[in-house]
């Protein structure tokens, strides 16, 4: 596969007084054998600034385990869904065994997905979410673990009722809540031309998604569409921190979202990972 475009952006929101979302990008050469790239979202949740620790915590694992000197993957394998099973678990264990003292509690969602060849590869836990955008339709590929998305699938609530029920950021699944966690897990064929979308809640939570769809058919541009969705998830109200990445498959297609400004591409074999604590690395958050 020719060199993948990325556009990416996180804001604070309006509301919070500090970010406890994080996000990685991992592009090759820097990248394990047969992975074009690596792309995941955290969003965490705890008091005392917990939450951002969380989330750090597991953005750093992944992007440590699939670099190239640090990759758990065996060269050529292929068996990558397996492997992001196994990482995502090893952050879970992580944020579980740091969780003590202030940090009690901590948790964050955490959504992988890594690009091998002609396929998409995921890792989930939360309410963190995947979409591929292709041929003008935006579709999920990943399922909310919460509690108002558990009653739209089994039938009693509808996604209008969901939208706006107290109990809708009710978190049933994330990192670090218990010592094991349940990964979910995926595969999906990609297509030249696909865009693939990772957000934190302060996105999908607040811009539904056949707005987010028409933004992405009316702009060309991967760095201005990701701007122009942080800032409506802003426009209207901006209640938490919003995380955005945005992934291009290439396609010899001017009207594909393909073309990135230069001076905000992630160019191949660099890695982007904002942590939301700066200057510190998350081991040394715990006295080690």
């Amino acid at each position: 596969m020719t060199s993948i475009t990325i556009g990416h952006a996180s804001d604070i929101g309006k509301k919070r007084d500090h970010n406890e979302d994080a996000y990685t990008a991992l592009l090759s050469p820097n990248t394990p054998a047969g992975v074009d790239a690596l792309l995941a979202v955290a969003d965490g949740m705890g008091g005392h600034q917990a939450g951002e620790i969380a989330s750090s915590i597991a953005v750093q694992i992944i992007a440590d385990r699939f670099s190239v000197k640090g990759a758990t993957l065996v060269p050529g394998s292929g068996n990558f869904k397996d492997a992001l099973r196994l990482i995502v678990e090893q952050a879970n264990t992580e944020i579980f065994s740091q969780g003590t003292g202030e940090a009690q509690g901590m948790g964050t969602t955490l959504t992988v997905v890594l690009i091998a060849k002609d396929n998409l590869y995921y890792g989930h836990v939360g309410d963190s979410r995947a979409y591929i955008f292709r041929n003008g339709v935006l579709t999920r590929i990943t399922n909310d673990h919460s509690w108002v998305a558990e009653e739209v699938r089994a039938g009693r609530l509808t996604e209008n009722e969901a939208a706006s029920h107290r109990r809708r950021n009710v978190i049933t699944r994330a990192l670090g809540s218990e010592s094991s966690v349940v990964v979910d897990t995926g595969i999906v064929r990609l297509l030249p031309g696909d865009c693939i979308l990772l957000s934190s809640d302060g996105l999908h939570g607040v811009i539904n998604d056949d707005d987010i769809a028409d933004m992405l058919k009316n702009h060309n541009n991967l760095q201005s569409v990701t701007n122009k969705l942080i800032e409506a998830a802003l426009s209207n109200g901006g209640p938490d921190n919003v995380t955005v990445i945005l992934a291009q498959i290439p396609v010899n297609d001017s009207r594909a979202l393909t073309k990135v400004e230069s001076q905000t591409t992630i160019t191949a074999g660099t890695i982007s990972t904002i942590k939301t604590k700066p200057g510190r690395p998350w081991w040394k958050l715990f006295g080690r």
